[in-house]
């Protein structure tokens, strides 16, 4: 998993989605590994897959507050059809109950996109 957020933070997707799936055959229950490979799939455009591997990642543990976030950036950016305010405050939300910093500049942003433009 540590390779892959490597390949990642490198800008070699390519290379973080084999080292996820290396470490997912020994450790299957990874959800670090499943956001990890969301994460990239997102990033090379392909978005149904990322969405599900991060829902994997939420499966296998729900208090995984990066993966909220990161679901929750999917609804908001309209990665899934239509943008989805909605769904993103809740996974925000819940994120920051759950003490994750990032979820209250999540919530921020959703904030800001729903305010007029002047």
């Amino acid at each position: 998993t540590n390779l892959g957020w490597r390949s990642l933070l490198n800008g070699r997707p390519e290379d973080a989605i084999a080292a996820y799936q290396k470490s997912l055959k020994t450790h299957p229950q990874s959800a670090d590994a499943y956001l990890g490979m969301g994460i990239a799939l997102k990033s090379l455009g392909f978005i149904d897959h990322a969405k599900d591997a991060i829902q994997q990642a939420l499966e296998l543990n729900p208090h995984l507050s990066s993966a909220l976030i990161h679901l929750g950036y999917l609804y908001a950016d309209g990665h899934i059809g239509h943008s989805d305010p909605k769904t993103a405050l809740r996974l925000f939300t819940q994120a920051s109950h759950l003490g994750d910093p990032f979820a209250s500049i999540a919530l921020l942003d959703l904030q800001s996109r729903s305010r007029p433009q002047s």
